[in-house]
Formats: structure tokens, C-alpha cells, sequence
């Protein structure tokens, strides 16, 4: 049986061809299965040091190899025992884990929300300020505008009664044109 290491998939070379795979693409997926046998080489390595270590010294023997009854088997109820226990720890120490995460999450929300209300008042009062900046713009505004459309309807009305003055005296010249002339008419069929 061929046996595939990591160093197989390292050096392995395809042959390129014209509408073959993207050269890269292959590289870097090799690379990521060579570090994944790699690293599973390691933990089978680990596994067997471990068992090794179990069975006093003594490596594990295979299956059907005849050599398990000539090895010190562990008592199975104690290695069940310290699993576990081994078991409950973890999950005490996962049930701890749980629980800080809880406190610093609540606290983190709690921070978060006095950061929020702290930028929510300053952003009212920067509302607050800029609407009262406007308002002052727009009567200042509108006071300007109301100033000089009352100067135009003074000059307005000036102008019509400057008009009106000079109507009204022009009529009365007139009047007093023709009262002359009705005189001298008068005056001359005597």
C-alpha cells in the first residue's frame, strides 16, 4: 500500500497543458492539504506516544495481533472513572468560560449603552443649537426682508401720492384755467 505524506503533496508536479487548472489555485490547495496530513501525522503520532504511555511502555498492539492478553491492560473502570471526571471539569470549566463571557457581554452592552446615550445627548444638543443657529438666521432674514419691503411700499405710496398730488394739482389748474377763461368770456360778451 502507498503511504501519502505531507513532503508527497509538496513535491508532486502535474504536467501543464493549455486549458489546464490555474497553476496558483492548485499550489495553495495543496499546500493546505499537505499542512492537513501533516498536522493528522502529528496527532496519530501523539496518539500512539499516549497509548504507548498507557500501556506502560509497551506500544498498542494491533488488532487480531495476539499480543493484547501479553500486555498490561489498564482497569477499565478507572480510566472510565477519570474520564470522567476529566468530563466534569471540563464542563465546569466551560460552565465558567459561559459565565464570564455572560458578565463581560453585559457589561460590554452596558458600556455600549452609556456610549450611546452619551452621543445621543450630544447630538440632541448639537440639534438644539444648530435649529436655534437657523431660527436667528431666518429672523434675521425675514426682519430684512420685512425692512425693505416696508421701504418699498413708503417709496411706493410716496410715489402714488406724489402722483395723486400732482394729479390733483394739475386739475386744479385746470379749474382754474377755465374759471379765467369762462371769466374772460364772460367777461367780454358784457
Amino acid at each position: 500500500m502507498w503511504v501519502l505524506t505531507p513532503y508527497d503533496i509538496y513535491k508532486k508536479e502535474f504536467r501543464r497543458v493549455f486549458r489546464g487548472y490555474d497553476e496558483q489555485e492548485v499550489d495553495e490547495f495543496l499546500d493546505q492539504v499537505a499542512a492537513v496530513l501533516k498536522e493528522l501525522y502529528r496527532e496519530i503520532e501523539e496518539l500512539r506516544a499516549q497509548t504507548q504511555h498507557e500501556n506502560g511502555g509497551y506500544p498498542a498492539a494491533a488488532p487480531g495481533s495476539g499480543f493484547k492478553e501479553a500486555l498490561a491492560v489498564p482497569d477499565v473502570q478507572q480510566v472510565h472513572r477519570e474520564m470522567e471526571a476529566k468530563v466534569q471539569a471540563l464542563r465546569r470549566q466551560v460552565a465558567e468560560v459561559i459565565d464570564m463571557a455572560s458578565i463581560q457581554a453585559a457589561q460590554r452592552a452596558e458600556d455600549a449603552m452609556l456610549q450611546a446615550e452619551a452621543r445621543l445627548g450630544e447630538l440632541v444638543t448639537r440639534v438644539q443649537e444648530e435649529t436655534e443657529r437657523r431660527l436667528k438666521e431666518a429672523e434675521e432674514r425675514l426682519e430684512a426682508m420685512l425692512a425693505e419691503a416696508a421701504q418699498k411700499l413708503r417709496f411706493l405710496l410716496s410715489r402714488e401720492m406724489s402722483k395723486d398730488e400732482g394729479a390733483r394739482r394739475t386739475k386744479r389748474a385746470t379749474l382754474v384755467a377755465q374759471a379765467r377763461t369762462r371769466k374772460m368770456w364772460d367777461g367780454g360778451a358784457e
